[in-house]
């Protein structure tokens, strides 16, 4: 019975110190809730993103149709061009392109006169590009080439009368007749000759080192102007 006794007393020895050794479990800490995340909200595409789109998409169009010869294509493609890009000239110039390789240079012309009026002024590619031979035998593309010049001044001079009234009179507007170059100027007037003055150096040091002069350039042979001081 004492045995029984001493047993029961060491078990229950056993067992305080289990259970006092034992580590409560640790409870789970409570989560503080987090507020509902409002869902982003899709930015609807810009009106200007979208034809920037459809005008690549169209260009893409008429470049493959030039490359595969198909003109209409080609044409139809430009035209939509058109619609969204109305007042760049390459598009209109690539309609006469598109419309002379037809043989169409009753219409090829006006498309031409079209992209000259809207900025286009490079006659040597007008003599040059293989699209326009059909439309260079016709009497309305030698009067274009015959009154080039006459047509660039007319345009710039409409250029500039619209940039004096826009601007105002705060902005020096002049010509350089030379160097075919137009200026539109909000710098004191010292700055400004400066400005010229650095654009005549730079130009005759590109036909001195670069490229032939223009024929009829006032600075055809004529020597790089010196720094003041120099």
């Amino acid at each position: 019975m004492k045995r029984f006794s001493l047993l029961a007393r060491v078990l229950t020895m056993l067992m305080c110190i289990g259970a006092w050794a034992t580590p409560a479990l640790a409870q789970p800490r409570p989560q503080t809730p987090q507020p509902a995340r409002k869902p982003e909200k899709v930015q609807p595409a810009r009106p200007e993103d979208e034809a920037d789109t459809q005008k690549d998409k169209l260009t893409k169009q008429s470049e493959a149709a030039f490359d595969k010869r198909d003109f209409k294509a080609a044409e139809a493609a430009i035209r939509q061009l058109i619609e969204i890009d109305g007042t760049n000239f390459v598009p209109w110039y690539n309609l006469a392109c598109a419309l002379s390789m037809q043989d169409r240079t009753t219409d090829a012309g006006p498309a031409l006169e079209k992209a000259i009026e809207l900025g286009f002024s490079d006659l040597e590619t007008l003599r040059r590009d293989p699209h326009l031979e059909a439309l260079r035998r016709t009497a309305n593309y030698k009067r274009l080439a015959a009154n080039w010049g006459d047509i660039l001044n007319s345009r710039i001079e409409t250029s500039l009368d619209g940039i004096r009234k826009g601007y105002g009179p705060g902005y020096t507007v002049e010509k350089n007749d030379a160097l075919r170059l137009a200026y539109v100027s909000a710098f004191a007037p010292g700055s400004f000759s400066q400005a010229k003055v650095e654009i005549d150096r730079l130009t005759a040091w590109w036909e001195t080192n670069v490229a032939t002069p223009v024929t009829g350039s006032v600075l055809e042979n004529k020597p790089l102007a010196s720094e003041p001081g120099e």
